[in-house]
């Protein structure tokens, strides 16, 4: 009995199946007929698709009004509302790129905000982004863009630095506190004017980064009328810039780190610079090839506790830690010396620097803290010198001295010189055994 009872409910369910199947096809038979007969009923789906598109254009409101605490359109509101009236219309909305070719930038105040604008962007794009501008909590601006030729990139480039500053900025920016600006990387610098970019600094008082790489400033004779001070960013504390300091009329009576061109040190703007820019503590230069007169601008700066040098020839790294032993008087603080990627002349013969950096460790003696060198090939070791840097290592200096990427070589040293050793008196042993 109960067999039977369950071959005619699993008969049931079957059919209760079957039924759906023919209820959804009809269903879907109805929702096509239903669109056939919207669009015979319709006149807009009547129209070319150009005209029907130009009436759906006019159907967005051109400052639509967001309730609060939402940044994205809303469903009741065009262009979304244009997908929920019938299937039609919605392929008419798709096919109108023009509807959303725009989007509204809302920012829900008073969050800090972070911002990059690369490439020649359309004064659309920025007056969204920057009538915000009060919100700036950083600002990032690249002259890097492939859409530039070589020969007007200096002019394009100004054109969107004034219409993004110049232009567009006309409120004071309290929450600004770092500034980039880059220039192409795989070109010279480019030259851009100081006065857009002065304009952006006097009205960022309580700026605390300024990052520039790649540009170089330059000036015309209105600029020396608009503005004959210097410019004092009162809380500026860590300065980039890659290039010469002409035409940059600024002081920093709080700065603590700088990285410059070793190129700069000679230079008057520079040296200008430093003497109304104390208390500087980390000094980082890059690309060093002549130290010229390090007196006049190392001695500007007896606060420096860490100085920094990258991308460095080895004459240039000898020079310099000779004349660090030899002027123990210049930045007396001195605590960390990091030299980073020294090349060498010649790629096939070793690096011979432990000497000059063994001088410079007996001379300050008790100031400096942490030496750390590397570099791009071997280093020639030679025994005496090894054992000065072990000495210094055992006292509590940190010392790392090695191929850049690759080991200390005070702990690789070691092992090769035990190595050596072992082997010298393995190969005594085998000959006393022979004799």
């Amino acid at each position: 009995m109960s067999a039977q009872l369950e071959a005619q409910i699993e008969q049931i369910s079957l059919e209760i199946e079957r039924q759906k199947d023919v209820l959804q096809k009809l269903e879907s038979d109805k929702i096509i007929l239903q669109r056939q007969l919207n669009a015979e009923r319709d006149p807009l789906a009547r129209l070319p698709l150009e005209i029907s598109s130009e009436i759906f254009l006019q159907c967005v409101p051109l400052r639509p009004e967001f309730p609060s605490g939402h940044s994205q359109p809303q469903p009741h509101l065009a262009p979304l509302l244009l997908l929920n009236v019938c299937h039609s219309w919605t392929d008419i909305a798709l096919s109108t790129p023009a509807l959303w070719a725009s989007i509204r930038v809302g920012f829900p105040h008073p969050h800090p905000l972070q911002i990059s604008l690369r490439g020649a962007l359309a004064s659309q794009v920025t007056s969204a982004v920057l009538g915000h501008s009060p919100q700036l909590q950083s600002l990032r601006l690249s002259f890097d863009a492939d859409d530039y030729d070589v020969e007007d990139l200096g002019d394009r480039s100004y054109e969107l630095l004034w219409s993004v500053i110049g232009r567009r900025i006309r409120e004071e920016l309290p929450c600004l506190q770092a500034l980039e600006i880059f220039g192409r990387v795989d070109f010279w610098p480019r030259s851009l004017m100081w006065l857009p970019v002065r304009r952006l600094l006097d009205l960022s008082p309580n700026l605390t980064v300024l990052n520039i790489q790649r540009v170089v400033f330059s000036k015309n004779i209105d600029e020396e009328f608009e503005f004959p001070r210097t410019l004092v960013l009162a809380h500026l504390r860590h300065l980039t810039h890659l290039e010469e300091f002409d035409n940059m009329d600024i002081s920093a009576p709080v700065l603590e780190t700088l990285h410059a061109p070793t190129k700069s040190l000679f230079t008057e703007s520079f040296i200008s610079f430093l003497r109304q820019s104390p208390p500087l503590w980390k000094l980082k230069l890059s690309g060093g090839w002549d130290v010229g007169n390090l007196h006049d601008s190392l001695s500007l700066v007896p606060t420096l506790t860490h100085l920094e040098s990258s991308s460095s020839n080895t004459l240039f790294v000898k020079e310099l830690l000779h004349f660090l032993a030899q002027n123990t008087q210049i930045v007396p603080k001195l605590a960390t010396l990091q030299i980073e990627d020294v090349s060498n002349d010649d790629d096939n013969s070793p690096i011979d620097i432990l000497m000059p950096l063994a001088s410079i460790l007996s001379a300050r003696r008790g100031g400096l803290q942490k030496i750390r060198l590397t570099t791009s090939s071997s280093i020639a070791i030679l025994p005496e010198n090894l054992a000065i840097l072990r000495q210094f290592s055992a006292d509590g200096l940190n010392i790392h001295v090695g191929v850049s990427q690759g080991p200390n070589i005070l702990s690789f040293a070691e092992t090769q010189v035990k190595d050596k050793v072992d082997k010298e008196n393995t190969e005594e042993s085998d000959g006393e055994d022979g004799t």
